[in-house]
């Protein structure tokens, strides 16, 4: 389990990050979460059942938890809400990683430091499948912010259907755990379950900061995550 520099004060952030298949991105997701300037940092892997070298290099790496799982994404992130410790939680999968080595940093100063925001985000890029960074997405923010008032970011999210970057938000981990969908919930938020949670983020009036720049990078590769896991 990476947990580090606990004697520092600051808060744990849990790390979760859903696992099938994508044992070739393993090394360079992890080296980007252990890059960030954030150490106290708890990373949980929840493995679907992978076939190829991801469980081998898995077990190479001491300090993760390793949890496993024989059902769809949606089971496989609440086993590792479930398991998480920290504070705050951070989604990150295996094909993707983070690009601002101070973004969790930033992020948790930002949680820390205003008592009315629940959750904090910024820019994803694209990368491809060679590790070469593309198109930065929603870079119409780099020009004109957000809404701040969570209620005109309501009426935003549901003229645009914009969501959060799953990628490189932070949030309160009792938020996520209570609101994220889970086996009782609606059919279609089960099969997209970070919609559903923004949907109940959103409708709760929660409040959100967007910290500008680009945090993380969202890997564009062969079965994207959103293609092989469905909930049947």
């Amino acid at each position: 389990m990476m947990k580090m520099s606990q004697s520092s004060g600051l808060p744990l952030v849990t790390v979760v990050t859903p696992s099938l298949n994508t044992g070739r991105y393993v090394s360079a997701t992890i080296s980007s979460i252990r890059a960030q300037s954030y150490k106290n940092l708890q990373h949980i892997v929840v493995d679907g059942g992978s076939a190829d070298e991801t469980l081998d290099l898995l077990r190479g790496y001491k300090d993760i938890e390793l949890a496993f799982d024989d059902g769809n994404i949606l089971s496989a992130y609440r086993i590792g809400f479930e398991l998480a410790k920290g504070k705050y939680i951070v989604q990150c999968c295996f094909s993707d990683g983070f690009v601002d080595p101070d973004w969790i940093r930033r992020g948790v100063e930002a949680l820390e430091n205003d008592g009315e925001v629940d959750l904090v985000w910024a820019l994803p890029q694209y990368m491809d499948e060679r590790g070469l960074l593309g198109k930065i997405s929603y870079d119409f923010f780099q020009d004109i912010d957000p809404p701040s008032k969570q209620a005109n970011f309501f009426h935003f999210f549901v003229n645009t259907g914009f969501v959060f970057p799953e990628g490189n938000y932070i949030c309160e981990a009792s938020i996520i755990k209570e609101l994220f969908p889970n086996e009782l919930s609606a059919e279609h938020y089960q099969t997209m379950a970070h919609l559903g949670f923004m949907y109940e983020f959103m409708r709760r009036g929660l409040n959100s900061k967007f910290l500008g720049g680009v945090a993380n990078y969202g890997r564009i590769h062969d079965e994207q995550r959103g293609q092989r896991f469905k909930c049947i």
